[in-house]
């Protein structure tokens, strides 16, 4: 028996790891006051050293924050992915598939060229149900806007009377089929066409 279908959520709608962004702040902005404030209670630094201090604090708070920006958010035309270093914006019909499969570190996406995008946005981590969640509502998400879709041109593919007609770019493109091959007539000996000067005779043997 499949499971029931998660009731979609209101649109636009944003998916992330809540509780990982929560424990990454709070330990970034934790470390860089406490270091901070060891650089200015410490009467034995200078003032560079200080600032290297205050410097490398910042840095560590910095990667923190850049660890905890993964989202995914989703809206009537489509999903914008937000990772640590990149960000793509995909349309429904791009999107294939869902997947969060037992022991993957975040969602997968698979997309309509081939390829495989990551989510980082819904990840089990610290909160496992909650990713499950959202997985869930994002796979249900991208199937209704997938069958909603079905129906436009450029996922409509159609045959005519002069050949197949596909859509590119929601233009109808005919591809018409290709033209026979001539054949080649049989060579004879010599080099001579079989219809050209050679007659067999009775006994096998050729007579010119």
């Amino acid at each position: 028996m499949s499971a029931p279908r998660p009731e979609l959520p209101t649109l636009p709608v944003t998916f992330r790891p809540t509780l990982t962004r929560v424990v990454l702040l709070s330990v970034g902005l934790a470390m860089f006051l406490v270091i901070t404030v060891i650089a200015l209670m410490l009467e034995r630094l200078n003032p560079g050293e200080r600032v290297t201090f205050i410097f490398v604090a910042a840095l560590f708070l910095g990667v923190l924050a850049l660890l905890s920006r993964p989202r995914v958010t989703a809206d009537d035309t489509g999903v914008t992915v937000v990772n640590i270093t990149r960000t793509r914006r995909l349309a429904w019909e791009e999107i294939l598939r869902v997947n969060l499969r037992s022991g993957d570190p975040w969602v997968f996406l698979d997309l309509s060229d081939g390829t495989s995008m990551p989510a980082l946005g819904i990840q089990p981590g610290m909160a496992k149900e909650q990713a499950i969640r959202d997985a869930r509502s994002l796979r249900a998400l991208a199937e209704s806007r997938s069958a909603t879709g079905d129906d436009t041109p450029d996922r409509r593919s159609t045959r005519a009377a002069h050949g197949r007609v596909v859509y590119s770019g929601g233009r109808r493109r005919p591809v018409r089929p290709a033209p026979p091959v001539p054949r080649l007539p049989t060579r004879g000996p010599r080099g001579l066409p079989a219809t050209q000067g050679v007659t067999p005779s009775s006994n096998g043997r050729i007579v010119r």
